[in-house]
């Protein structure tokens, strides 16, 4: 009888487990959008629940896999270098053909330059200010604090962070130079200030004048983070030239 408890008792915290390890996402999310192939229809379909089409349930490792791929596919076409404009267009779906976000989704697009401030976390920096109008928006819990230079994060979740800088290097600056593009990130959780990510590298291998430097990677915000795009070089930037722009758009949240 001991035995029999204990082989039904093992059996039952093994579906527990497998249950606990489960997650259903929306089969929107885990679309590619269009020119971004990362993910086969046929994988998404199969992940479709009997009682609900719209949702996808997998393991949870099998889901956060695919939300990589995709990610890691527009991370690849971002550094394959992709329009400015056409980063614009998936951000904001400013193209009517393109998929049709929740406009109550988190998400913002800042997109060319208006000027540079000094930065109060490290002395040979400049926080880049963004304009408001034009290429730019927001939507949803989501904020552009436009005299701060910062992204205000309103509702925690996952989220992809893109940046792209277009540096003009002038007649005088020698080859040696180091160049920095960093993203920082205030917390209002942690009353802190962290450096998420980071792009450093001398100019020696730019051609035409020009050095186009791009970042991206998915983290977890908390609500009220703000977060700011900083570099070494503010003075190289061409004020307005829209291949310079600050993205950051939700994908997901499970807590």
């Amino acid at each position: 009888m001991e035995q029999f408890k204990d082989k039904l008792y093992t059996q039952v915290s093994q579906r527990a487990i497998r249950y606990a390890t489960n997650m259903c996402v929306s089969c929107d999310d885990l679309q590619s959008f269009p020119g971004f192939p990362a993910v086969a229809s046929e994988d998404i379909d199969r992940l479709r629940s009997a009682n609900n089409m719209s949702s996808c349930c997998s393991l949870t490792n099998e889901i956060l896999r695919i939300q990589i791929q995709k990610m890691d596919e527009q991370v690849y076409e971002y550094n394959s270098g992709l329009a400015a404009e056409t980063i614009t267009n998936i951000l904001g779906k400013d193209n009517c053909d393109l998929v049709h976000l929740d406009e109550n989704v988190p998400r913002a697009k800042v997109v060319g330059v208006v000027d540079h401030v000094r930065s109060s976390f490290q002395t040979d920096l400049r926080k880049v200010r963004w304009k408001k109008n034009g290429a730019s928006a927001t939507y949803g819990d989501i904020t552009h604090l436009e005299e701060e230079g910062e992204i205000f994060i309103r509702q925690s979740g996952t989220y992809v962070v893109l940046s792209k800088l277009r540096i003009h290097r002038g007649p005088s600056a020698p080859f040696t130079d180091n160049f920095s593009h960093v993203l920082y990130r205030f917390s209002h959780k942690y009353g802190s200030a962290t450096v998420p990510m980071q792009r450093n590298r001398t100019m020696c291998h730019a051609s035409d004048d020009q050095y186009d430097s791009f970042i991206s990677a998915v983290f977890r915000f908390h609500q009220y983070d703000r977060i700011s795009i900083h570099t070494t070089h503010a003075q190289n930037l061409q004020i307005n030239d829209t291949e310079n722009f600050f993205g950051v758009f939700f994908t997901y949240d499970m807590y």
